[in-house]
């Protein structure tokens, strides 16, 4: 995990804690250990949780949720993702690759009657 953890880019790396977070990884130099996070970017709340939220802090006003612990298996939304790196070839995910699945899932959804 330490050679992950020295490989990832950025000034500050934070950690939001899953279930399968064990001392080896806590014990990593990161900015912050949390088990729920919000953040904005551009102007857009980000609330990050390592469960799939189906509501979040201002998920009818443009937020979005990340989370990862589904694997890959559960479906996102049109403001959620799996950003688990099982659901993304075992890579990380950029927010311009996020952007533009949720633009994807709108696209999707029906016009209203």
């Amino acid at each position: 995990m330490r050679e992950i953890f020295s490989s990832l880019r950025g000034r500050a790396v934070h950690l939001v804690l899953g279930n399968h977070d064990r001392k080896h990884t806590l014990e990593l130099p990161w900015a912050s250990v949390q088990h729920y996070a919000e953040l904005r970017i551009d102007g857009r709340l980000i609330v990050l949780f390592h469960y799939g939220l189906r509501a979040w802090n201002q998920s009818g006003r443009g937020s979005w949720s990340l989370y990862g612990h589904s694997h890959g298996s559960l479906p996102g939304t049109p403001s959620s993702s799996d950003v688990g790196v099982d659901a993304w070839n075992f890579r990380p995910v950029s927010l311009d690759e996020i952007a533009e699945q949720h633009r994807g899932r709108m696209a999707q959804l029906p016009e209203p009657e």
